[in-house]
């Protein structure tokens, strides 16, 4: 159902999602009313700013270093985040560096970071 002058101007491409006349992104509801989520805005400082180099904004008292354990990562990764989401806020922002080392990482269970300013950040798969 679209509403009044949220018509897709010709050459969209979708009209389930468009820009509109203002630049804005228009995701008109189906006949049940569902939307496409606009996830525009997510991401660090709401998407569009350059993330910032964690080697610079953290020093190694607030690093915690995970690596890779035969079968399921889960309590190691969990507990890494745990000890980075129990440091102080500092000014800038941030808390801890949870720093995952180069591998493949058995999740079974869900990861939960409770506390903001808390970073994690990959090296890779060594590749």
């Amino acid at each position: 159902m679209l509403l009044s002058g949220d018509t897709p101007p010709a050459g969209a491409g979708s009209a389930l999602a468009y820009y509109g006349g203002s630049g804005r992104l228009i995701t008109p509801p189906d006949e049940l009313g569902n939307r496409i989520a606009d996830f525009s805005a997510a991401g660090y400082a709401g998407g569009g700013v350059d993330l910032p180099d964690a080697d610079a904004v953290f020093d190694a008292a607030r690093t915690v270093t995970v690596s890779p354990v035969a079968g399921d990562d889960t309590a190691s990764l969990q507990a890494a985040i745990d000890a980075a989401s129990a440091m102080p806020l500092q000014a800038d922002g941030f808390r801890g560096l949870v720093r995952l080392s180069a591998g493949e990482f058995q999740i079974a269970d869900t990861l939960r970071v409770a506390a903001s300013g808390v970073v994690l950040r990959g090296a890779g798969d060594g590749d």
